[in-house]
């Protein structure tokens, strides 16, 4: 699960605001003051220092200050679809099905608790986002950004919220609205159905269009990386053993070796190539890290003779394993 490096930026910002330095926070990351961290997608696990830092520091309203730092061009091409839109209705439904550019971690569901009321609803794929704060940043930053898009005041018919009552619930009503409820397993945002015809001032339907494919590209690139990234992992656990052939790899995502082949081939990557990849990738870790011979790395990638191995890494690397091996020992001395 990943999560745009927009948050990323948000959190340095509350942090550095409170007397954090950027050098402490990178280290945090594993990041280098080089990285374009603010256009990266980065593993959710990745950001939960972060968090934990935030909550230390800040207390129970990390979340909240959080959003307030995520301002609108941090939502990048799906905020201008979304400036797009026509109505508040237009809004819900690309934050809805285009959400998953900023996260995977956590998406939106809306439906119709009745005629009169429509649910803006919380849904979670990875449980580190359970935390209160975490959600209420990413939940009040969409709320900050639809109250920006339209021009009358939101007001919610009731808002939902993780956490316990604090003792001061001031913040919470100022970015959420006066109608709270507290204790619950998910955020849920109660609007009244009419609202939903609330225009939008920057609308233009051809605009959004034309958003609205590229982030569809997107989304079918996202796609793409992330069953590369799944076959990866597999093939890492399992390059030498029978099961690395790609119909017991393909069973494992539950789809036929056929389609996996096909959809790595749509993806740029096939899945030979993507083995050769990870046996290379590999054979590196080994040749540098290990001492274990030539014949038994040969092995462990599943080459039936050292020679193969040897032939196939020259072609890639362009010197020979003993001699890759030779070089990263004279390095790490």
């Amino acid at each position: 699960m990943h999560i745009h490096g927009s948050w990323v930026v948000a959190l340095f910002e509350v942090l550095e605001a409170d007397g954090c330095t950027r050098d402490t926070l990178l280290e945090l990351m594993h990041l280098r003051a080089q990285d374009d961290f603010a256009q990266m997608r980065h593993p959710v696990h990745r950001l939960v220092p972060l968090w934990q830092l935030a909550d230390a520091r800040l207390g129970e309203q990390a979340g909240l200050l959080v959003a307030q730092h995520f301002r609108p061009q941090h939502w990048a091409q799906l905020g201008q679809a979304l400036l797009s839109s026509r109505h508040l209705g237009e809004i819900l439904e690309r934050m809805t099905q285009f959400s998953r550019l900023m996260t995977d971690a956590l998406y939106f569901d809306l439906s119709a608790e009745s005629p009169d009321t429509l649910t803006f609803r919380t849904r979670f794929a990875f449980p580190q986002l359970l935390e209160e704060s975490r959600v209420e940043a990413y939940v009040g930053a969409s709320f900050q950004l639809i109250r920006l898009l339209i021009p009358q005041p939101l007001m919610a018919q009731r808002v939902e919220l993780m956490r316990q009552q604090p003792a001061d619930i001031r913040p919470w009503q100022n970015l959420f609205g006066e109608q709270l409820s507290w204790g619950h397993d998910c955020i849920a945002i109660h609007l009244h159905a009419d609202a939903l015809n609330e225009a939008v001032p920057g609308a233009d339907a051809t605009i959004a269009a034309l958003h609205d494919a590229f982030l569809q590209r997107q989304l079918i690139a996202l796609d793409d990386q992330d069953l590369i990234a799944q076959v990866r992992q597999h093939l890492r656990h399992r390059v030498g053993q029978k099961v690395a052939h790609i119909d017991f790899i393909a069973t494992q995502l539950n789809m036929s070796g056929r389609t996996l082949q096909r959809q790595l081939q749509q993806a740029g990557l096939p899945f030979r190539e993507l083995l050769h990849e990870v046996r290379l990738e590999l054979a590196q870790h080994y040749l540098s890290n290990t001492n274990l011979r030539l014949s038994d790395i040969a092995e462990r990638l599943g080459y039936r003779h050292q020679s193969n191995f040897t032939l196939a890494f020259r072609s890639k690397m362009e010197c020979s394993p003993t001699q890759y091996r030779h070089k990263a020992q004279h390095e790490n001395s």
